[in-house]
Order: structure tokens, then sequence, then C-alpha cells
């Protein structure tokens, strides 16, 4: 299987109720001093959209998601 990295920034408003999300997906996730929430996560291909949708879904499209190349 194809696997991605991505390294995703939640803003403070909505980083507690991300946190479960990002632990589904085995991120390693830390809180920043600001509140705000920085993870990595590693997934299948396939799972892509499902963790954009759901992000985005708490998030209203204000997480920050990058791919690691």
């Amino acid at each position: 299987f194809d696997e991605l990295t991505f390294n995703v920034e939640i803003p403070a408003a909505y980083s507690s109720r991300c946190y479960g999300v990002m632990k589904g997906f085995n991120a390693k996730a830390q809180y920043l001093s600001d509140g705000s929430l920085s993870a990595s996560v590693r997934i299948p291909a396939g799972m892509k959209e499902n963790l954009f949708r759901k992000l985005n879904a708490i998030c209203e499209g204000n997480a920050r998601i990058e791919e690691v190349k």
C-alpha cells in the first residue's frame, strides 16, 4: 500500500475537538503553547479524503494540512 505523511496544524479554537480524530489516525499530536494542535500523521493513500473530510468538518476549513514529500 502507498502511504502518505501529513503535517497538520489545528487552530486553538478547534484543537480539543480534533485531538480525538487525530488519535484515531494514530497521529503523533501535541498541543502548542498557544493552544493549537500540531500533528504528524502517516496513513494509507486511500484514507486521505477521509482525514481531510473529518478535520475540515470540525475546523470549518481552518485546518492546515500539508503533505510531506
